[in-house]
């Protein structure tokens, strides 16, 4: 993920010292006229709506109300600093009045301090993204949400002198920060922001489910021919033939010791060299069907038992006499 933060301050409040008569309030030598407009953090005027000063030392209370254009005029005894405050809301910057006679302020106020969060979505290909729910979360526990629109851009106005986590569709809490905004006009943060979308998301996650699913369907269908290979082996026998590599003459008795002889073994298979009998050519020679099996053999006063595994079809050889053989107890 990459972002950049760009900071920019508006410090809105302006007051310019004016001398000229006005139809309804005038200065004094005592007070001044305030020319005051208050607007909201989106900068729409705060209208028809009653604003408050509060003097900072005596904390007397000057009441006015703004037009629709958000303006009001006060008048204020001089030589003191005031705080304005605009229903719940409250803007702590002083203004300050001189001492100084027959004075006229006007200056713009805004209603409190905030942060202006303008946020950037662009994907990882560099496309603006639409559409992304971009969630602020406040230490004090407001939640504000904003979603981008087709510039892949959110503007979100969050409340000042607070510490604040961003969230998206795809990532929780992916940046944290705090930030002291001046008192008075509002702070412009800039936060551009380079991750996954939701619907990159969505498409990698349709993909992997793809690439799986087909793997399990080609798992299903090289195991059903399997199972249908190893069905037609299974119901076909094996030929078993069993060769010599004693150099003395064998008798076999295929099952175990109590079962009956199944042939003897006279030709000698001496070496790897030399062809391995066959069908027509096997002394011993058995047909089964898939499984496990047991078998005896024995030599004069020598005898030997050994297993062997068929899976169906094709040849199987036994080679009895390589390994160590018994004595036969009498």
């Amino acid at each position: 993920m990459k972002f950049s933060f760009i900071l920019c301050n508006a410090f809105v409040f302006s007051i310019a010292m004016h001398l000229f008569s006005q139809t309804n309030l005038k200065p004094s030598q005592t007070h001044a006229l305030l020319h005051l407009k208050f607007i909201n953090p989106d900068d729409t005027p705060f209208k028809s709506a009653e604003i408050s000063l509060v003097q900072q030392k005596s904390k007397e209370i000057f009441k006015a109300k703004t037009n629709e254009f958000g303006l009001v005029q006060v008048l204020v005894p001089k030589g003191e600093s005031y705080t304005t405050s605009c229903g719940s809301y409250q803007n702590t910057a002083p203004i300050s009045i001189p001492y100084r006679g027959n004075l006229q302020w006007k200056g713009t106020r805004y209603t409190h301090p905030t942060i202006k969060l303008i946020f950037e979505y662009k994907d990882l290909s560099g496309l603006l993204v639409k559409g992304e729910q971009i969630r602020i979360d406040t230490k004090s526990g407001l939640t504000f949400v904003g979603e981008t629109n087709a510039a892949g851009v959110t503007t979100i106005y969050l409340p000042g002198q607070d510490a604040y986590s961003i969230s998206s569709s795809t990532q929780e809490h992916f940046h944290d920060f705090d930030y002291s905004i001046p008192l008075n006009g509002i702070t412009t943060l800039k936060y551009y922001h380079v991750a996954k979308s939701s619907v990159q998301l969505e498409k990698e996650t349709a993909q992997k489910i793809a690439v799986q699913k087909a793997a399990e369907d080609s798992y299903s269908k090289e195991h059903e021919e399997r199972r249908i290979r190893d069905s037609i082996r299974g119901a076909t026998p094996t030929v078993v033939i069993f060769i010599n590599r004693y150099g003395k003459p064998i008798d076999i008795y295929d099952g175990g010791k109590t079962e009956g002889l199944s042939g003897q073994l006279t030709d000698y298979f001496y070496s790897i060299c030399r062809s391995r009998p066959n069908e027509k050519t096997a002394e011993v020679l058995l047909k089964k069907l898939r499984g496990t099996y047991h078998y005896y053999a024995r030599s004069g006063n020598k005898e030997w038992t050994g297993t062997y595994t068929l899976y169906g079809g094709g040849v199987h050889y036994v080679s009895v006499g390589l390994e160590k053989e018994k004595p036969i107890k009498i």
